[in-house]
């Protein structure tokens, strides 16, 4: 199990690593192709769905290909709503008066983004701007792995990923 040390140490490479994926796009549009399927199996450590959104399953093997799983049921936390809900009970969301900062979770619920499927969608964070926008990396947008700035208020929430772990 990783520990919150762990995961602050391998920070930097798992950003890294979700800016060199940028481009990566699905092989027909129907959340397939040989990496959207890699992400899937590491990502969830699950088998593959037909058609299942993938942009949790990237941003959980951004962190899994850098050696930090991130707490919680893997076969669950392909959907963002568990997702989310593993890092409420862990006390990982940030309060209105926190800000962002790299590597954090960008969480939509449901329809919150123009990405969002029913469960919701999730980005990491880049950077975020006085001007109040955040840079972030997100699979499954577009039928690609993209980069973006948005409205700091866009996401329902953010996550700091670092507060699931134990010290």
């Amino acid at each position: 199990m990783t520990t919150r040390a762990e995961y602050v140490a391998a920070r930097e490479c798992i950003i890294r690593r979700a800016l060199a994926e940028v481009g990566v796009r699905e092989a027909s549009g129907h959340n397939n192709g040989v990496r959207v399927e890699e992400y899937i199996a590491l990502g969830t450590k699950a088998t593959r769905e037909p058609g299942l959104s993938w942009c949790a399953a990237f941003v959980l093997w951004c962190h899994r290909v850098e050696g930090v799983d991130i707490p919680g049921n893997d076969w669950a936390m392909r959907r963002v709503s568990t997702l989310y809900e593993e890092a409420r009970q862990r006390d990982a969301i940030l309060t209105a008066s926190e800000p962002p900062e790299p590597g954090d979770l960008a969480i939509y619920l449901g329809r919150a983004s123009t990405h969002a499927g029913p469960s919701g969608h999730v980005q990491l964070v880049i950077s975020w701007h006085m001007r109040g926008t955040v840079d972030v990396v997100g699979g499954n947008e577009g039928n690609a792995v993209k980069r973006s700035t948005v409205a700091i208020s866009a996401p329902t929430c953010y996550v700091r990923p670092e507060r699931m772990f134990s010290a």
